[in-house]
């Protein structure tokens, strides 16, 4: 885990947060009220978790940018050369901002009326941002001594003949 860099953890929890905040209540529906002269219970507000309310298409497209960001995380702190990490963290950092435009345009065209953002609505949000912003900082990898970047220099090539 020593290899990690700031913008690696924060793919990491970024990604663990988005995750889980799909389990959380996601949309809150006010209750309807009775009309004055009905008989009977008025419905409690409810509330709608992130895997029942934003569809498959929008939980898949979480799912697959949480899982690209673990996956990078682990090559990373394994150590693998560029030629191993290097292309999750290019599709990683090419889909993130789709799926946070996705899940935000989603989560938008969802509320209003007697639906609002609930709590995990807003930490998914900021995770899908933070995870889109972890994955362009984890590309700039200027680290020198990491085991594939080191070089072993030439053997010095002879002086030439003396004229």
């Amino acid at each position: 885990m020593r290899r990690l860099r700031p913008a690696d953890w924060l793919v990491l929890w970024s990604a663990l947060f988005a995750a889980a905040s799909l389990s959380a209540d996601w949309f809150h529906v006010d209750a309807v009220p009775l009309a004055p002269d009905a008989v009977g219970y008025a419905p409690l507000g409810s509330g709608m978790t992130g895997w029942d309310a934003l569809g498959w298409a929008t939980v898949a497209l979480i799912l697959l940018t949480t899982a690209l960001g673990l996956a990078l995380v682990a090559l990373i702190a394994a150590g693998s050369r560029d030629a191993v990490n290097l292309p999750p963290g290019v599709f990683l950092a090419a889909i993130t901002p789709l799926a946070l435009l996705v899940t935000l345009v989603v989560t938008l065209s969802k509320t209003g009326g007697r639906t609002t953002l609930d709590d995990g609505g807003w930490v998914g949000l900021g995770a899908m941002a933070a995870l889109a912003a972890g994955a362009w900082l984890s590309l700039r990898d200027e680290r020198t001594n990491q085991p594939s970047r080191q070089v072993e220099q030439p053997p010095a090539r002879p002086a030439p003949p003396a004229a």
